[in-house]
């Protein structure tokens, strides 16, 4: 659900064409496999994998904003 609402949100935003790749990516890339992945395995390995998924979402989106000069 998260990710469509954020599919809907970058696609449909009006603003910097600039940004929608950096909202897309993490999204269309990443978040699929993840998914189908933890639906197959058990419940701690899918706990762990997603615990992993999320710093590296936090990590990314960090790291987005400081270095990127068109974020904000």
């Amino acid at each position: 659900m998260y990710g469509l609402l954020v599919l809907v949100l970058a696609v449909g935003q009006a603003g910097y064409y600039h940004s929608k790749p950096r909202l897309l990516l993490p999204i269309l890339l990443t978040i699929i496999p993840p998914a189908y992945l933890a639906a197959r395995s058990r419940p701690a390995t899918a706990t762990l994998g997603i615990l992993a998924y999320s710093a590296f979402g936090l990590w990314y989106g960090a790291y987005m904003i400081t270095v990127w000069i068109y974020t904000i």
